[in-house]
């Protein structure tokens, strides 16, 4: 009997998400007709096969750290949502990013529970020297407010300014009033323009000692899979469906619910595969 892997993810308030693949478990799904890409005789034939895989290599990096920026924004508890701006070597990306990655270490060393999660952004204006220009955004907490300038009154709040910050450039600090929509709004800062500018190995900077989610794998029988699903149906889940299967996400589970939830693993026959 086929088996379908399933992951769930817990992002410390219950069971929030929840993945079926769309194939069993050692099951490609290749067509009938599918053939290995033969390795291209021809030097140019070569050299495009390789700028296709070192593309692909570059957005699946960008993915990657999308899923990680979101996971660790949502997980955790942030007091001030930032921004940073260099007045030198901005469009120097690499130099940018080692500078302020250097002064946020500088930061955790003198206070412990320091805690930070900073993206990388492009700007569209390409400068005079031909380059864009980066700056960051972000997420802290843990900061010592004598770290802080005095409250401005801004149109969306009241911000501070960094002052370990000010010999860089200008910095910006908004308190935190929803985890999950300030985590949603930072990862979508990691676009594919930072592939242009070779930062995609270098698309977020994330301090030790932070929660991560929870992840957990069961496996089900394939003739189970339509039941499960009616079972997700029934905890008002939303669906998501995708090429690689379906995403159910559960906004309003409760620990009572996610009680429910684990029993559905008990009806459905699954058995735990985690060691």
């Amino acid at each position: 009997m086929e088996q379908f892997n399933v992951y769930t993810k817990t992002y410390g308030n219950g069971i929030k998400e929840l993945y079926l693949p769309l194939y069993p478990v050692n099951h490609m799904a290749l067509p009938s007709n599918y053939q290995l890409e033969a390795f291209p005789a021809d030097a140019e034939a070569l050299k495009k096969a390789e700028e296709r895989k070192a593309l692909k290599n570059a957005h699946d990096c960008l993915n990657r750290a999308r899923k990680t920026v979101y996971s660790v924004a949502v997980c955790n508890d942030w007091d001030y949502f930032i921004t940073l701006t260099l007045a030198e070597n901005r469009t120097d990306a690499i130099k940018a990013y080692e500078e302020v990655r250097g002064r946020l270490k500088y930061l955790k060393y003198l206070y412990p529970k320091f805690h930070y999660l900073i993206v990388s952004e492009a700007h569209k204006k390409v400068e005079a020297d031909g380059r864009r220009a980066i700056h960051f955004h972000g997420l802290i907490s843990g900061l010592p407010s004598t770290e802080l300038g005095s409250l401005v009154r801004m149109r969306n709040g009241k911000s501070r300014d960094i002052k370990r910050f000010r010999d860089l450039g200008y910095s910006v600090a908004l308190e935190v009033d929803d985890r999950e929509r300030v985590a949603k709004y930072i990862t979508k800062y990691i676009t594919k323009d930072l592939i242009h500018l070779g930062m995609h190995k270098s698309s977020y900077i994330v301090s030790r000692g932070l929660r991560r989610p929870e992840s957990h794998r069961y496996t089900i029988r394939a003739d189970h899979v339509d039941y499960f699903r009616r079972l997700l149906y029934m905890h008002q889940a939303q669906v998501f469906e995708a090429a690689f299967g379906s995403k159910f996400t559960f906004p309003d589970l409760d620990l009572d619910d996610k009680q429910m939830f684990d029993q559905m693993f008990v009806l459905c026959d699954f058995f735990d595969d985690d060691p």
